[in-house]
């Protein structure tokens, strides 16, 4: 089934879409599986290869680094499984839930927000219900993203054996303040998988599920000429 024509783009035909030397006007008459594969080379090149070698570096303080494009990866396929134009906390979540469930848990976690620069407590009250895949939403990949840093609440430990811990870093009753450790040699583990499932799925779902669907409305709105 061929999913894009000769006039498919607006853009540029040269613009590059992965380093196989793969640029718009490459996309011409493609079928399902050939656009897979250059998505899956464009996700590989720009963020799998790259968090790989800061990794074999095993040096501590790429542990942000790793982190930063590990929630870029995450963020750009929920975009493609929910075939949306901007990031969103809903759309990382219902993506999350399908492909790492064991985070679909309560997070004891307070992370705090901030309104217009100025601390608000009652942003910190919504947290009581909140899970581990909004934790990592709410603290890690919107304070790195967005402010620089993981949000208040919240830690990497590059050497820790487990994925994630919840440390309680106070004795006063009645106090949240658990912080949410995360280790970014093993969470990239867990991002790769995901990215692995995400694309296998593609290959063998019928072309008429909304995976596929969203997939293609998606890729077609970001190298095309839209859905």
């Amino acid at each position: 089934m061929i999913m894009f024509s000769k006039k498919i783009s607006l853009q540029n035909p040269e613009r590059i879409i992965s380093p196989k030397s793969f640029k718009v006007k490459d996309l011409n008459n493609k079928d399902l599986n050939q656009l897979i594969d250059i998505f899956k080379d464009r996700i590989e090149a720009f963020y799998i290869k790259p968090i790989e070698y800061l990794i074999n570096k095993n040096e501590s303080d790429y542990g942000f680094a790793i982190l930063s494009l590990c929630f870029t990866v995450l963020d750009t396929l929920s975009l493609y499984f929910n075939a949306q134009l901007l990031s969103d906390e809903k759309y990382f979540v219902t993506f999350m839930k399908e492909y790492l469930k064991p985070l679909d848990t309560p997070c004891k976690s307070g992370f705090v927000y901030y309104k217009n620069d100025i601390y608000n407590p009652k942003y910190k009250l919504q947290s009581s219900n909140m899970t581990l895949i909004e934790a990592l939403w709410r603290g890690f990949r919107h304070g790195i993203i967005h402010n620089g840093k993981v949000s208040a609440f919240g830690q990497y430990d590059y050497f820790m054996s487990n994925l994630y811990r919840e440390d309680d870093w106070t004795e006063k009753k009645g106090v949240n303040r658990y912080e949410l450790w995360l280790n970014p040699r093993r969470f990239f583990k867990e991002v790769k998988g995901i990215f692995n499932e995400y694309i296998r799925d593609l290959k063998k779902k019928s072309p008429k599920t909304p995976l596929i669907i969203n997939f293609i409305i998606k890729f077609r709105s970001d190298f095309g000429n839209g859905p």
